[in-house]
């Protein structure tokens, strides 16, 4: 998704996951395609952080992309209506006004 909306237009991403392992796959799969294209994609980046909890500083992106992040976050067995209001509040709190 990250080097499918690069070629789209968009030159600054951030994919985010509270999985190390996750953030180093994604790494790998970004490594792969360019290898594969033979062109780098120095605009994007992959970092550890829990949108539950995220670090992220306020207002400093355009666009939120979910993956499916909000259906897992939502599907906690006894938290889901609190997850999804942390979740939503992250959202608002890092998106520029209009985005």
């Amino acid at each position: 998704t990250m080097v499918a909306l690069t070629q789209d237009g968009f030159t600054q991403i951030l994919g985010t996951d509270y999985s190390p392992q996750s953030v180093e796959l994604s790494r790998r799969v970004v490594a792969a395609h360019e290898a594969r294209m033979g062109t780098a994609f120095p605009g994007l980046t992959a970092q550890e952080d829990d949108v539950l909890a995220s670090t992220l500083p306020e207002r400093s992106f355009e666009l939120a992309v979910d993956k499916g992040t909000l259906d897992a976050v939502g599907l906690h067995p006894t938290r889901k209506a609190l997850h999804r209001r942390l979740y939503l509040a992250t959202i608002r709190r890092v998106l520029v006004p209009g985005g």
